[in-house]
């Protein structure tokens, strides 16, 4: 189970920051799952990697996932060059998935934009 104390890293942080953006505006449409999938598996995540992440965090309480969320925007910072643009990329992807971008969604894209430096 996940402790507090336990690191989150720069590929769960990747991972997390993704399902995130289809859950940010409090619901996950199908094209969203389905954009997630694609994107990561694009970027060198294996479905395993994928279907670990997502059992991990789904098994989360509300401030483990609010601690979490934390970890991860901190994590991200260890992402490489070329990580970080393919996580903007992946980003922008799932929130046009279901072809309407949120204001939360936006505003999720920007902090990440920001905690990268881009």
């Amino acid at each position: 189970m996940f402790g507090f104390g336990e690191k989150v890293t720069p590929r769960q942080g990747f991972i997390d920051v993704c399902l995130s953006m289809s859950a940010i505006d409090m619901f996950i449409d199908p094209r969203e799952s389905k954009k997630i999938v694609e994107v990561l598996t694009r970027y060198g995540f294996s479905l395993d990697e994928i279907e670990k992440e997502f059992d991990r965090i789904s098994k989360l309480n509300t401030l483990q996932a609010f601690r979490n969320g934390m970890k991860a925007g901190g994590a991200i910072k260890g992402l490489d060059t070329t990580m970080r643009k393919n996580l903007i990329q992946a980003l922008t992807e799932i929130a046009e998935a279901d072809e309407k971008i949120e204001n939360a969604e936006e505003l999720l894209l920007k902090s990440v934009k920001s905690t990268l430096g881009m």
